[in-house]
């Protein structure tokens, strides 16, 4: 996705905004002698951002609903049909992809919709910066969440990738 779409979601309001039992985790410190960096909350906000826009007032629709709702959001913030078809949507059937995905999705006039594809998140940081301190935070957030109850319990995979 077009980073100017999240971006856009996420700058369209204040971390502030979201309730406070969506925030009942610390996003300065890490332990007692490890403070996070201003670009590693940076981060987790705007994950929290995401995760809340895309949960929010939805603890009990289906997965399917929550991402077609995030799909017309992201819409709504930029994103266009082309960049749906280039970076979510499946439509050459000919591929092993499509024929391993075509079990799990449900297709629709020939494609893989984009909105099997859109709850995905990722996270462009530099080689020593701090990326699994972020992603450990992140699943501390998801596990307090869950907790909490603002959204159901789901599962969720991580995927961390180091390029050199």
């Amino acid at each position: 996705m077009e980073s100017s779409v999240l971006y856009s979601i996420t700058d369209s309001f204040d971390v502030e905004q979201i309730p406070t039992v969506w925030k009942n985790i610390d996003f300065n410190t890490f332990s007692e002698g490890k403070k996070l960096y201003p670009y590693q909350r940076e981060a987790l906000e705007n994950a929290l951002k995401i995760l809340y826009k895309f949960y929010q007032n939805n603890s009990i629709k289906e997965n399917e609903a929550l991402k077609k709702d995030f799909l017309k959001l992201a819409e709504h913030n930029g994103l266009i049909k082309e960049q749906q078809e280039k970076y979510f949507a499946y439509t050459n059937q000919e591929s092993k992809a499509y024929e391993i995905l075509s079990e799990y999705f449900e297709e629709d006039t020939n494609q893989l919709p984009a909105y099997h594809f859109i709850n995905r998140m990722s996270f462009w940081m530099a080689t020593g910066s701090g990326k699994s301190i972020v992603l450990i935070k992140l699943i501390e957030l998801l596990q307090d969440l869950m907790k909490t109850k603002p959204f159901h319990k789901t599962k969720f995979s991580f995927l961390r990738i180091a390029l050199t």
